[in-house]
C-alpha cells in the first residue's frame, strides 16, 4: 500500500482515533478519511463511537435494523489523552481514567471527579455534594448533640433530686 510523504499526508493532521486513509476528492486532492472497526461509527470529531443495533419498523411493518449511537456525551479520545498527558485533562483534582473495549483499545477517557465536582472534566460544583461534604467534615453537629444530651441528662437528674426532696418534705 502506498503512503504519501507526511508533508502531503492529510492523515498526519487528522484526528482519527482508529485508522485514517488518504483518498482523493473530486478535484484530485488528497483528503483524510476515518475508518472505524465493526460495531463502531465515526463521530463528527474523528472518534469512533460504539453503535447499538436496534430494530425499527418500516411502512410495511417489517423490522429493519438501525444503528443508534450509545453515547454522544463524550470528549474525543485523542484530545482528552493529550490534555491528560499535559496534566489538565480533568479539573479540580479529578483523575483521568481510560475506558477500554473488549480488544483493549481505549474508547473513552473519563474523569473521576473529587467531591463536590462533576461534569465531563469535573468543571461544575454540585451544591448538594458540597453541602454534604461540609456537614460530614464539620465537628459542630457532634458537639452540639453531645452538649444537648448532657444538658438533658442534667435536667433529668435535677428533676429526680427535686422530686426526692419534695417527697421527703411531705412525709
Amino acid at each position: 500500500m502506498f503512503q504519501p510523504a507526511s508533508s502531503s499526508n492529510p492523515c498526519a493532521i487528522s484526528g482519527c482515533q482508529w485508522m485514517c486513509v488518504s483518498i482523493p476528492n473530486a478535484e484530485g486532492e488528497m483528503q483524510p478519511e476515518c475508518l472505524c472497526p465493526d460495531g463502531y461509527e465515526e463521530h463528527y470529531d474523528g472518534d469512533c463511537i460504539p453503535i447499538e443495533e436496534t430494530a425499527v419498523q418500516d411502512a410495511r411493518g417489517q423490522l429493519i435494523p438501525a444503528s443508534v449511537p450509545k453515547d454522544h456525551s463524550h470528549v474525543g479520545v485523542a484530545w482528552m489523552k493529550e490534555r491528560c498527558l499535559a496534566g489538565d485533562g480533568c479539573l479540580n483534582g479529578g483523575q483521568c481514567q481510560d475506558i477500554k473495549n473488549e480488544h483493549g483499545r481505549v474508547t473513552k477517557i473519563i474523569c473521576s471527579c473529587e467531591s463536590p465536582y462533576e461534569g465531563i472534566r469535573c468543571e461544575r460544583m454540585n451544591p448538594e455534594k458540597e453541602l454534604a461534604r461540609l456537614l460530614a467534615t464539620s465537628s459542630r453537629p457532634i458537639w452540639m448533640t453531645l452538649l444537648f444530651t448532657i444538658i438533658f441528662l442534667a435536667l433529668i437528674v435535677a428533676a429526680f433530686f427535686i422530686s426526692y426532696r419534695y417527697i421527703d418534705v411531705i412525709r
